[in-house]
């Protein structure tokens, strides 16, 4: 319905987060980390975390997370939702019949081009399951307000492994995108001195919720969306299945004519 957009900036009700509070809490956690040889890329950490046998768990040296189902049932972090209970009500009020993993992902150095949700040579089945509800990715973008860098020239997609950069633009007052998981690429150019941390969502998006809130999304930031001329599954190669799974699954209802 939407699958000829790869961003679309959402018209969601601010946030009350302060950005100094998110970056004391992200930055002194790290849950996984992601590195380049030395170069230390990104630090991540679960806000909200599964529970396996009635019991949230908390630590990532737990061995139960190697072995995570794709219907397992995620939970709040009680420190993340005792330092951030605004944010987690502003999450729980997304457009999700269930909400899985939510983590925060503080970027040290640019991360290239690459995919969250295909293996190897399936990214036409995986178009095929999702399109219907794409762009359905939730991305937050957590930075200070007045940080034009970050807002407008840090976070792209493409729709080419290797192609062209589309730059996701913020518009003032907005913080959350939807992005294709299926229709693009996704990456970050490292700004130093600009503080950044991505809110990364992942659970059972409600489709016609989810198309209420894209339509009036683009009813008022159409001008910041990106779209493409060709929608359809991304060219290029595939990656491997993240923690906490796809964003969405079950039947697909039938779209609004």
């Amino acid at each position: 319905m939407y699958e000829d957009y790869v961003v679309i900036p959402l018209d969601l009700p601010p946030m009350s987060v302060l950005i100094d509070d998110m970056r004391d809490f992200a930055q002194s956690r790290c849950e996984e980390c992601a590195f380049n040889g030395n170069l230390l890329r990104y630090v991540l950490c679960h806000a909200r975390k599964p529970v396996m046998g009635d019991e949230l768990v908390l630590y990532p040296s737990d061995p139960r997370l190697r072995s995570i189902a794709q219907g397992t049932r995620f939970d709040w972090d009680p420190e993340f939702r005792l330092r951030f209970p605004a944010l987690v009500d502003w999450v729980d009020a997304l457009p999700f019949n269930r909400i899985h993993d939510f983590s925060l992902v503080t970027q040290n150095s640019s991360v290239a081009e690459h995919l969250d949700v295909f293996g190897e040579n399936n990214s036409v089945t995986w178009y095929e399951t999702f399109r219907i509800v794409e762009p359905m990715y939730y991305r937050i973008i957590f930075c200070r307000p007045d940080d034009e860098v970050t807002r407008n020239r840090c976070f792209f997609v493409t729709t080419e492994f290797g192609g062209e950069k589309h730059w996701v633009r913020l518009p003032e007052g907005v913080a959350a995108i939807a992005m294709g998981g299926s229709t693009c690429y996704h990456g970050a150019h490292h700004n130093p001195g600009h503080y950044k941390t991505t809110g990364v969502l992942y659970g059972d998006l409600d489709p016609r919720r989810h198309w209420d809130l894209l339509k009036r999304s683009l009813d008022r930031y159409r001008d910041f969306a990106v779209r493409t001329p060709t929608p359809g599954p991304v060219v290029g190669p595939g990656a491997v299945m993240p923690y906490g799974g796809a964003s969405y699954h079950g039947e697909v209802a039938t779209p609004p004519s």
